[in-house]
């Protein structure tokens, strides 16, 4: 059987009161000044050890080095440097200010002339130090070195003719050391040499020199000039002649002719004696033959030694480009 709706309680809901709130139901406003000031404290606090943290670490770390120093090495001390304690930045610093001194009435002002001197007098001085601190030292100039001497040998080559050229070599060069043109100082170490001069037009010359250790000496030369020769030949001259009156003795003096001019041939002496009888001072001059031969019927043939070739040669006497003797080489 179905219930009835009127065995049910009726449901009602609460209903808010409108009424406004009292003044007595807020909560207090001490309460929260309380707080805000708690909070504020809180982050100074915090701020302030923020701060002083590095100065701390600084100073432990600055223990803990000492510590380590110490244990090794014990003999050595350290001071340690004072570190300044940390300051509250956001409180000023106080800055001491100048005293100010009034001075009286009964002290007399200086006059204007006065205070025109005394600020000039320091300025002067002030000009003066700068130009003494800014004048340079004097510097000292230091006596020059010693030139060092030299260990060779300086030779100034001179002659009259111009074309002349000097070489100089060592006893061990085949070529030459050292060459000088007329005019020119060359340097050469100490030693012997053997001095060619030689030149166009010019006949050579050769010469020992010795120069020494840092000596400066001139060696001038003057050759002479090429010289002029005479040349004559000697074919058909009669060296030796004999006779013979039968057949077998004019052929055992023509066997012993040839012998005789085999060995004449080749006797320089010899050729220098038939050479003195053209001209003295003649001399021989390329190859020199000697011929055999025999003229007549018996009993009056003759056997003969001559000249089948042979020339002399004679020199005029040597004379300088100047007309002088020649040559002529100094050493000073």
């Amino acid at each position: 059987m179905p219930e009835r709706q009127d065995d049910f309680e009726p449901i009602i809901a609460p209903r808010r009161s409108r009424e406004p709130r009292r003044e007595d139901d807020a909560p207090p406003l001490w309460r929260t000044a309380l707080a805000v000031v708690a909070v504020f404290a809180a982050v100074i606090a915090l701020a302030w050890w923020w701060m002083s943290r590095p100065s701390s670490d600084q100073a432990v770390s600055d223990e803990d080095s000492e510590s380590v120093v110490a244990e090794s090495f014990p003999e050595t001390h350290l001071e340690q440097e004072v570190v300044p304690p940390a300051r509250d930045v956001e409180k000023p610093t106080e800055i001491p200010q100048p005293q100010v001194t009034i001075p009286s009435s009964d002290v007399e002002a200086p006059s204007a002339q006065d205070v025109a001197s005394e600020a000039d007098t320091p300025i002067e001085d002030t000009q003066n130090e700068s130009v003494q601190e800014t004048a340079p030292e004097p510097q000292i100039e230091s006596e020059p070195a010693p030139p060092v001497r030299s260990v060779n040998a300086f030779v100034r080559f001179t002659s009259p003719d111009s074309q002349a050229r000097l070489e100089l070599r060592r006893a061990s060069d085949r070529m030459p050391f050292l060459t000088s043109a007329v005019g020119e100082t060359i340097e050469v170490p100490p030693g012997t040499y053997r001095a060619t001069v030689s030149g166009a037009g010019l006949e050579r010359f050769e010469q020992e020199v010795t120069f020494e250790t840092g000596q400066t000496v001139e060696y001038s030369v003057e050759l002479c000039a090429q010289r002029q020769y005479d040349r004559v030949s000697l074919v058909g001259r009669v060296v030796e002649e004999r006779k013979c009156s039968s057949t077998a003795e004019c052929e055992t003096l023509f066997a012993m002719l040839g012998e005789t001019a085999d060995d004449l041939v080749r006797l320089r002496d010899f050729r220098v004696e038939q050479c003195g009888k053209w001209r003295p001072g003649a001399t021989p001059s390329g190859e020199w033959t000697l011929n055999i031969r025999c003229d007549g019927a018996v009993p009056e043939t003759t056997c003969r030694i001559e000249i089948g070739e042979g020339d002399c040669m004679h020199a005029q006497p040597p004379r300088s480009s100047r007309g002088g003797a020649c040559p002529r080489a100094v050493l000073k």
